[in-house]
């Protein structure tokens, strides 16, 4: 990634504004210029082929140490917030992508294999980008990326939430209560909590040990915290059990 493109990468915002330096602005046309030859070369051959599978790579490989960083720092969010996605990560969240790269890598991964999919139909094939639109095609394509995250992430907070109330081995495909406790999860359930189990149930959802919960939290023993998170888990089960009623 060039310098100028890193640039283009952090200044994105929701409209593509004109770059105000004169030598930036002539530098960045002339790339647009040569993103205009490549797509008409895609074009020609139905945005199908080598050529094309080069190109798609090279997006995934400019976007996702982007979005990484994006998570990393949580910018990604007020990015996301701009655009009409109001995420509210909470600070568990947040220290999570900062702490974990692999979930970061997995978070980027996927959003970008879905970017591409929407890039190709609405962009190329549909000629959403265009050379005098202020962007070039990898900063137009983060910019996509940044509109597919809000859904990757939900997807993902579902999956941390569920693990969290259906530990492995407690529930079966047989186990309708259990399977729907995700999917019915609110985002108000941890609010609605007292502190002491809002704060253990908030870490062991960010993937801290019952022992690291007991030394955070000043706990008197694992057995303790087990305790608090079998009383949730029965809980929540219980108010959706009656819910479904």
């Amino acid at each position: 990634m060039s310098t100028s493109e890193q640039g283009e990468a952090q200044d994105l915002q929701p409209a593509h504004l004109p770059d105000r330096d004169p030598a930036t602005a002539a530098d960045r046309l002339r790339r647009r210029q040569g993103d205009q030859q490549l797509l008409n070369r895609l074009r020609e051959r139905g945005f199908r082929g080598i050529e094309y599978e080069m190109f798609a790579d090279e997006l995934a490989r400019y976007a996702i140490p982007v979005l990484c960083g994006w998570m990393f720092s949580g910018y990604i969010f007020p990015l996301a917030a701009e655009r009409g996605f109001r995420l509210a990560p909470t600070a568990t969240e947040l220290d999570r992508l900062r702490r974990d790269p692999a979930v970061r890598e997995e978070l980027a991964s996927m959003t970008v294999a879905q970017a591409l999919r929407q890039f190709r139909s609405r962009a190329l094939v549909g000629g959403g980008w265009n050379v005098d639109g202020g962007a070039s095609l990898t900063t137009y394509f983060t910019g996509s990326c940044v509109f597919v995250f809000p859904n990757e992430f939900r997807r993902y907070r579902r999956a941390e939430r569920q693990d969290l109330i259906e530990p492995a081995g407690e529930a079966t495909a047989q186990d309708p209560a259990g399977l729907v406790a995700g999917n019915l999860w609110v985002d108000d359930c941890l609010a609605k909590l007292d502190p002491r189990t809002r704060a253990i149930v908030e870490l062991s959802m960010n993937g801290y040990s019952h022992a690291e919960i007991v030394d955070m939290l000043d706990e008197t023993s694992v057995r303790a915290v087990e305790g608090v998170l079998h009383r949730f888990r029965t809980t929540q089960k219980a108010r959706l059990q009656r819910e479904g009623e």
